[in-house]
């Protein structure tokens, strides 16, 4: 640890969403509160821990992927996870997986910011803990109570906290938290996005976007769908995190249907792109190259998770996988869905009904549509402001 940081960023680095909200905080920091920002120190549960709690950890990790891949073994880890939403502090466990955590932490007094509920859970006793829940979606295990800052991105997340028992005056309304880097120029954008899709007859380019559990049904969907649309004469473009044995299946796969594919883990040409690019990158690398192709996309085809909040705040229409996994995505569909601003697949089906879909979408004037419904919410930028109320704290 650095002599006195005036803050600790502790991550989990366990799937996407959790880790990524914190990393678009600890942006808005960087840009917006340099000096406050090189005061905090930054680390994960895995640098902090050693031994047996770290081999907690792991387990937990590994735990996450098997549970998050589908089928009957995520309907009984989601199950489990709702029926422990109470955390229990004597579990033994928990008791492993906060050991050294709170050793490390033992003397000190500043600000601990988290992006996940265990990890506030296990810090609120004796420090100050600051949660980012940057989910639309607030299922009972994401409540935290009793911490003096809890971050929600809507009116409806913090209604949700209270009915939990979370003390409303600990709540605190940020609007969406968004990546920074994706804000910049986002109205021309979506300006150009509208003007693409208006024309009716023109072949979307795709986005694809695995989950970090690298859920075998949605890669199975994903696939054929984007060898679907490549056939029909569209773009496509793989989203597809830092697992390289999960890349190197994707290519193999795209190979084998004599696609010509580029494969990068650096910002590619966005503007003279080959019809098939292949990302693979570590999570804050993938997002950074991410800005420079969102532009160009069309529509988004993911699980309703983090990246939802494009389609919500950055008008980029999202094709939203179903069945749902884990806790969170049900209410985060239902909430795309009375927006209008995306639509739901079922991985159950053909991948090629998604392409009839897409024309179908795109020929009527839906997809647009769908754009502009996504562009309605006026509050975006909830990193920054997350970033603003930590800075005057820590300057408090």
């Amino acid at each position: 640890m650095h002599p006195k940081p005036l803050a600790i960023a502790i991550y989990t680095d366990i799937g996407r969403g959790h880790p990524s909200y914190l990393d678009s905080v600890l942006q808005s920091l960087r840009w917006h509160h340099k000096d406050l920002f090189q005061q905090i120190e930054l680390t994960s549960v895995f640098e902090m821990s050693s031994g047996l709690s770290l081999s907690a950890w792991k387990a937990v990790h590994a735990a996450y992927r098997i549970g998050s891949r589908g089928g009957l073994i995520s309907r009984l880890y989601s199950g489990f996870r709702s029926s422990q939403s109470e955390f229990n502090p004597n579990s033994a466990v928990v008791r492993i997986l906060q050991r050294d955590l709170l050793t490390r932490l033992s003397d000190y007094k500043g600000i601990c910011i988290v992006a996940h509920p265990l990890l506030a859970n296990m810090l609120k006793k004796k420090h100050r803990v600051f949660y980012v829940h940057g989910e639309i979606s607030a299922p009972p295990e994401s409540a935290v109570r009793d911490i003096e800052r809890i971050y929600v991105p809507l009116g409806m997340t913090a209604e949700k906290m209270k009915s939990y028992g979370v003390d409303p005056e600990y709540i605190v309304k940020t609007g969406l938290v968004i990546e920074p880097m994706i804000l910049n120029d986002l109205s021309g954008v979506i300006f150009d996005r509208q003007m693409r899709l208006d024309t009716r007859e023109m072949k979307p380019t795709v986005g694809f976007a695995i989950s970090g559990a690298y859920p075998r049904a949605h890669v199975r969907y994903m696939t054929e769908a984007a060898l679907s649309l490549l056939e029909y004469g569209c773009r496509v473009r793989f989203f597809w995190g830092s697992n390289i044995t999960e890349a190197d299946r994707l290519e193999t796969e795209l190979r084998k249907a004599e696609v010509e594919v580029v494969i990068t883990s650096v910002p590619y040409d966005p503007v003279h792109f080959d019809r098939a690019v292949l990302i693979t990158a570590q999570r804050e690398i993938e997002t950074t190259i991410s800005t420079k192709y969102i532009p160009q996309l069309d529509l988004l085809v993911a699980a309703p998770h983090e990246r939802n909040n494009w389609a919500v705040g950055a008008g980029l229409p999202i094709a939203a996988l179903t069945p749902t996994i884990g806790s969170f995505a049900p209410e985060n569909l239902k909430y795309i869905l009375e927006r209008g601003c995306g639509f739901a697949v079922s991985t159950d089906e053909p991948a090629s009904k998604l392409v009839t879909q897409i024309i179908q979408l795109t020929k009527t004037g839906k997809l647009v549509d769908m754009v502009r419904s996504g562009t309605t919410m006026k509050n975006i930028k909830g990193a920054k402001r997350i970033a603003d109320d930590i800075a005057e704290k820590l300057q408090a």
